[in-house]
């Protein structure tokens, strides 16, 4: 006598098909779940997006927020002036569909590669013209990049618009109130003078209205010569000016030699690409905040 099925019990309401009510209920708890799942859930449909440096990455990232992140091509010390691309940042390029920089004056190992992908991806440079392009340290010009960029957003990406619209409100509110802020914080001292490292700093003293009194090097890539630090120094013993400021990706020796016994000259440090800052989208803040405050600071403790 062979083997026999066992009997399906008469009082089992489905018998033999009891898996099936099971199933279709796992199979509904999937839908309502899928169904309500919030608006970062749909994260896949947004485009990927590149960024050439920290500032930039920092807006772009605050009106993304929720969406997807961008990815930052230059990270670490070395300065966009003289930053060689890596492999890695080769094939970041290549795989994205929408790449911000600022444009040849500040990123020129960007303008080939560029040129090689522009066909197959949205590249839009923020200042292609601008003969000092640290645009970023102006918040006003800030207001106008958040619109730009938005603008590029939503047309590659439609589905996102309604997020990406909010969050540039938001963001041009934040802006709003930080220069507010730091106006307020320089106040007292702006009728100063200061010497910066190099000519980055047109649209932040514009901003602030701050006196530029000299910079120290002629390009970002160029030492000055024995006659230049010979005019920084007199400018400096004369009392006219105090505060000389330095950057974090270049060699702060020559700066200590250059005002060596100079009564009342200070160093202190600017960072117009927030080298030491975490890439998210709070960064532009923070740089904004610690570069007033190093101003303010310096120009507190002189004459």
């Amino acid at each position: 006598m062979g083997p026999q099925s066992p009997e399906v019990p008469e009082d089992k309401p489905y018998g033999k098909w009891s898996w099936v009510a099971p199933v279709f209920m796992m199979f509904g708890i999937f839908v309502l779940l899928y169904s309500f799942s919030p608006p970062e859930q749909e994260a896949t449909n947004a485009p990927t997006v590149a960024v050439s440096i920290k500032p930039l990455h920092s807006i772009v990232a605050g009106i993304m927020d929720g969406v997807s992140s961008p990815q930052l091509i230059m990270s670490g010390m070395t300065s966009p002036h003289d930053y060689a691309l890596k492999p890695s940042d080769a094939r970041l390029l290549e795989k994205a569909d929408v790449i911000f920089w600022i444009g040849p004056a500040m990123e020129a190992s960007l303008v080939k590669p560029l040129s090689i992908i522009s066909e197959k991806s949205r590249v839009v440079a923020m200042a292609p013209n601008e003969a000092d392009p640290h645009i970023w340290l102006d918040p006003e010009n800030v207001i106008t990049m958040i619109d730009d960029i938005t603008a590029q957003l939503n047309i590659a990406d439609p589905y996102n618009e309604d997020r990406y619209t909010q969050n540039a409100v938001r963001m041009k509110e934040r802006i709003e109130a930080l220069n507010i802020d730091l106006r307020q914080r320089l106040t007292t001292v702006s009728h100063k003078s200061i010497i910066v490292y190099h000519d980055a700093y047109n649209h932040f003293a514009k901003s602030f209205g701050l006196n530029i009194a000299g910079t120290f090097a002629p390009t970002p890539d160029q030492r000055p010569g024995a006659a230049r630090i010979s005019a920084i120094r007199q400018m400096m013993a004369s009392g006219g000016v105090h505060c000389l400021f330095k950057e974090p990706q270049f060699d702060a020796a020559i700066l200590t030699t250059a005002i060596e016994g100079i009564d009342g000259a200070r160093i202190a440090d600017l960072d117009p690409i927030g080298t030491g800052l975490t890439p998210d989208k709070d960064l532009y803040f923070n740089l904004m905040k610690s570069n007033v405050e190093a101003i303010r600071s310096c120009l507190s403790e002189t004459p």
